[in-house]
């Protein structure tokens, strides 16, 4: 809820608010099931998640972005979360880190060459980084089509990330990680349960979640 208002400044009626513990049944990308519990808190500009399942424990940061939850989570702690929206040849970005209660850093891309779709192809990002004080970065951004996802690779020249995104009219949510392949799901409220659908940046496959609030 707090990352909505940060991020993309819209007023819902009846605000999403996922905080607390919820039980949790899935089907991991090979078609396995699982089953655990996760847990939403408040985290300064976004949510901190911890999911415990029978297939492993991860932590992660989510945001609520247009009436959906959406929960990034990485192997290490150099992860996070990015809400792009799309403008007239240029994409605006905002993003935050895992528990890091800093104002959210930010983007802006500008076309390099021909971008198909309105956002395949390669970007220039000028940015900064979380907090009042964000350091400034420059980096070439790679948006590509995989499967039913969206694979994003930013290179600063020092260093990589990569992340996997699901678009949503002028909005791409990513879910990014330092070093590694980012993993994102997308939860949307179904009556009193989430549905979740996630991918990990490179597998044309989903995984799928059903959270029920205890």
């Amino acid at each position: 809820m707090i990352g909505l208002l940060l991020l993309v400044g819209l007023a819902q009626a009846e605000p999403l608010d996922p905080s607390g513990v919820w039980s949790l049944t899935g089907q991991d990308t090979d078609g396995e099931s699982y089953d655990g519990s996760v847990l939403f808190q408040p985290w300064g500009p976004a949510l901190d998640v911890t999911w415990h399942t029978s297939i492993g424990d991860y932590q992660g940061v989510a945001l609520v972005v247009d009436e959906r939850l959406y929960a990034s989570w990485g192997a290490g702690p150099g992860f996070g979360l990015a809400v792009y929206t799309r403008g007239q040849d240029r994409l605006d970005g905002r993003w935050v880190l895992w528990r890091d209660r800093s104002d959210p850093g930010t983007e802006w891309a500008t076309p390099q060459g021909r971008i198909r779709r309105g956002w395949y192809g390669t970007w220039e990002v000028d940015g900064r980084a979380p907090g009042a004080d964000g350091v400034r970065y420059l980096a070439l951004l790679t948006v590509e089509r995989v499967g039913r996802t969206t694979v994003l690779t930013w290179d600063t020249g020092e260093s990589v990330y990569q992340g996997v995104g699901f678009r949503r009219g002028d909005t791409l949510v990513v879910g990014w990680a330092y070093d590694a392949a980012g993993g994102l799901v997308a939860y949307t409220p179904r009556g009193d349960e989430l549905r979740g659908r996630w991918a990990i940046a490179g597998d044309r496959r989903r995984g799928r979640e059903r959270l029920e609030r205890r």
